[in-house]
Protein backbone atom coordinates (compact mmCIF):
# COMPACT_ATOMS: atom_id res chain seq x y z
CA UNK A 1 0.00 0.00 0.00
CA UNK A 2 1.51 3.47 -0.92
CA UNK A 3 1.82 6.05 1.69
CA UNK A 4 1.38 9.39 1.23
CA UNK A 5 2.62 12.10 3.92
CA UNK A 6 1.05 15.69 4.07
CA UNK A 7 1.06 18.71 5.87
CA UNK A 8 -2.44 19.71 6.72
CA UNK A 9 -2.22 23.51 7.22
CA UNK A 10 -5.71 24.46 8.51
CA UNK A 11 -7.14 26.13 11.80
CA UNK A 12 -10.65 24.90 11.62
CA UNK A 13 -10.91 21.24 13.80
CA UNK A 14 -14.15 20.39 11.62
CA UNK A 15 -12.40 21.62 8.28
CA UNK A 16 -9.45 18.99 9.09
CA UNK A 17 -11.65 16.15 10.56
CA UNK A 18 -13.63 16.58 6.91
CA UNK A 19 -10.19 16.72 5.43
CA UNK A 20 -8.52 13.57 7.15
CA UNK A 21 -12.48 11.58 6.24
CA UNK A 22 -12.50 12.31 2.98
CA UNK A 23 -9.19 10.78 1.97
CA UNK A 24 -9.73 7.68 4.27
CA UNK A 25 -12.87 7.06 1.87
CA UNK A 26 -10.51 7.14 -0.77
CA UNK A 27 -9.43 3.27 -0.13
CA UNK A 28 -5.62 1.85 -1.75
CA UNK A 29 -3.39 4.17 -0.39
CA UNK A 30 -2.57 5.27 3.28
CA UNK A 31 -2.41 9.52 3.45
CA UNK A 32 -0.52 10.33 6.83
CA UNK A 33 -1.68 13.31 7.89
CA UNK A 34 0.14 15.65 10.97
CA UNK A 35 -1.36 19.09 11.26
CA UNK A 36 -0.40 22.42 12.49
CA UNK A 37 -2.67 25.40 12.38
CA UNK A 38 -0.79 28.69 11.62
CA UNK A 39 1.10 29.35 8.71
CA UNK A 40 4.24 30.08 11.32
CA UNK A 41 3.87 26.27 12.38
CA UNK A 42 3.58 25.61 8.27
CA UNK A 43 6.86 27.05 8.08
CA UNK A 44 8.54 26.05 10.80
CA UNK A 45 7.61 22.08 9.70
CA UNK A 46 7.89 22.57 6.17
CA UNK A 47 11.51 23.88 6.20
CA UNK A 48 13.89 21.52 4.78
CA UNK A 49 14.55 18.81 5.95
CA UNK A 50 11.22 17.98 5.42
CA UNK A 51 12.15 14.93 3.77
CA UNK A 52 9.31 12.61 5.33
CA UNK A 53 6.61 14.62 3.57
CA UNK A 54 5.19 14.89 0.39
CA UNK A 55 2.77 17.44 -0.04
CA UNK A 56 1.87 20.42 1.85
CA UNK A 57 -2.18 21.36 1.71
CA UNK A 58 -2.63 24.89 2.87
CA UNK A 59 -5.82 26.57 3.86
CA UNK A 60 -5.92 29.91 2.76
CA UNK A 61 -7.58 31.73 6.01
CA UNK A 62 -5.30 31.16 8.75
CA UNK A 63 -5.11 33.44 11.88
CA UNK A 64 -1.41 34.45 10.95
CA UNK A 65 -1.44 34.91 7.52
CA UNK A 66 -3.93 35.99 4.53
CA UNK A 67 -4.62 34.30 1.48
CA UNK A 68 -1.65 34.46 -1.11
CA UNK A 69 0.91 35.60 1.50
CA UNK A 70 0.82 32.09 3.20
CA UNK A 71 1.69 30.89 -0.15
CA UNK A 72 4.35 33.22 -0.68
CA UNK A 73 5.60 32.63 3.36
CA UNK A 74 5.75 28.51 2.81
CA UNK A 75 6.79 28.74 -0.73
CA UNK A 76 10.34 30.42 0.54
CA UNK A 77 10.96 27.87 3.03
CA UNK A 78 10.05 24.73 1.45
CA UNK A 79 9.86 23.50 -2.61
CA UNK A 80 7.70 20.78 -1.37
CA UNK A 81 4.40 20.51 -3.89
CA UNK A 82 1.34 22.95 -2.12
CA UNK A 83 -2.00 22.38 -2.59
CA UNK A 84 -4.16 25.14 -1.34
CA UNK A 85 -7.47 24.02 0.42
CA UNK A 86 -10.09 27.22 0.40
CA UNK A 87 -13.32 27.98 1.36
CA UNK A 88 -13.19 30.74 -1.41
CA UNK A 89 -14.18 29.12 -4.99
CA UNK A 90 -12.71 33.22 -6.52
CA UNK A 91 -11.11 32.46 -9.78
CA UNK A 92 -8.56 34.87 -9.37
CA UNK A 93 -7.43 33.73 -5.98
CA UNK A 94 -6.82 30.37 -7.45
CA UNK A 95 -4.80 31.62 -10.15
CA UNK A 96 -3.05 33.93 -7.78
CA UNK A 97 -2.42 31.06 -6.41
CA UNK A 98 -1.33 28.82 -8.54
CA UNK A 99 0.85 32.12 -10.17
CA UNK A 100 2.47 31.75 -6.39
CA UNK A 101 3.61 28.07 -7.23
CA UNK A 102 0.99 26.32 -6.07
CA UNK A 103 0.18 22.61 -8.05
CA UNK A 104 -3.31 23.14 -7.32
CA UNK A 105 -6.45 24.34 -5.87
CA UNK A 106 -9.19 22.67 -4.09
CA UNK A 107 -12.43 24.74 -2.57
CA UNK A 108 -13.55 22.73 0.15
CA UNK A 109 -16.26 20.59 0.10
CA UNK A 110 -16.23 20.35 -3.84
CA UNK A 111 -14.39 17.03 -4.38
CA UNK A 112 -14.84 13.40 -2.75
CA UNK A 113 -11.94 11.43 -1.54
CA UNK A 114 -11.44 9.88 -4.39
CA UNK A 115 -10.87 13.23 -6.14
CA UNK A 116 -9.25 14.78 -3.38
CA UNK A 117 -6.70 11.87 -3.29
CA UNK A 118 -6.04 12.00 -7.31
CA UNK A 119 -5.59 15.78 -7.15
CA UNK A 120 -2.75 15.40 -4.00
CA UNK A 121 -1.33 12.57 -6.17
CA UNK A 122 -1.34 14.11 -9.13
CA UNK A 123 0.38 17.41 -7.28
CA UNK A 124 3.11 14.95 -5.93
CA UNK A 125 3.79 13.71 -9.39
CA UNK A 126 3.77 17.02 -11.19
CA UNK A 127 6.29 18.44 -8.62
CA UNK A 128 8.80 15.21 -9.21
CA UNK A 129 8.47 15.81 -13.32
CA UNK A 130 9.18 19.69 -12.23
CA UNK A 131 11.96 18.85 -10.25
CA UNK A 132 13.69 16.05 -12.95
CA UNK A 133 13.36 19.16 -15.53
CA UNK A 134 14.55 21.39 -13.77
CA UNK A 135 18.35 18.97 -12.61
CA UNK A 136 18.25 18.23 -16.48
CA UNK A 137 18.08 22.27 -17.19
CA UNK A 138 21.02 22.81 -14.58
CA UNK A 139 22.93 19.33 -16.58
CA UNK A 140 22.29 20.80 -19.37
CA UNK A 141 23.53 24.52 -18.65
CA UNK A 142 26.65 22.82 -16.62
CA UNK A 143 27.76 20.85 -20.70
CA UNK A 144 26.91 24.30 -22.28
CA UNK A 145 28.91 26.64 -20.45
CA UNK A 146 31.85 24.12 -20.40
CA UNK A 147 31.28 23.22 -24.22
CA UNK A 148 31.98 27.87 -23.92
CA UNK A 149 35.07 26.92 -22.38
CA UNK A 150 36.14 24.29 -24.67
CA UNK A 151 35.09 26.34 -27.81
CA UNK A 152 37.30 29.88 -26.31
CA UNK A 153 39.74 27.42 -25.58
CA UNK A 154 40.28 26.26 -29.18
CA UNK A 155 39.79 29.61 -30.63
CA UNK A 156 42.46 30.72 -28.59
CA UNK A 157 44.77 28.10 -29.89
CA UNK A 158 43.75 28.32 -33.31
CA UNK A 159 44.37 32.25 -33.29
CA UNK A 160 47.94 31.17 -32.59
CA UNK A 161 48.58 28.35 -34.56
CA UNK A 162 46.96 30.93 -37.34
CA UNK A 163 49.73 33.58 -36.09
CA UNK A 164 52.14 30.63 -36.07
CA UNK A 165 51.14 29.89 -40.05
CA UNK A 166 51.53 33.77 -41.03
CA UNK A 167 55.03 33.96 -39.16
CA UNK A 168 56.36 30.43 -40.86
CA UNK A 169 54.91 32.01 -44.31
CA UNK A 170 56.28 35.37 -43.62
CA UNK A 171 59.49 33.84 -43.21
CA UNK A 172 59.51 31.36 -45.97
CA UNK A 173 58.91 34.44 -48.03
CA UNK A 174 61.69 36.34 -46.72
CA UNK A 175 63.98 34.06 -47.24
CA UNK A 176 63.23 32.62 -50.67
CA UNK A 177 65.92 33.77 -53.42
CA UNK A 178 64.45 36.66 -55.54
CA UNK A 179 64.29 36.32 -58.97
Amino acid sequence: MRKVNILLVEDCDVDAVFFAACLKRAGEIKFVIQRVQTCAQAVAYARPPASELDVVVLDLGLPDSTACETVRRVRRVSELPIVVLSGSDDLELAVQSLGDGVQNFIVKGKCDGRELAITLLGAIEQWRVQQKIRQEIEELEKDNNQLIRTARELSIINASLSDELHRQETFEDASAPAN
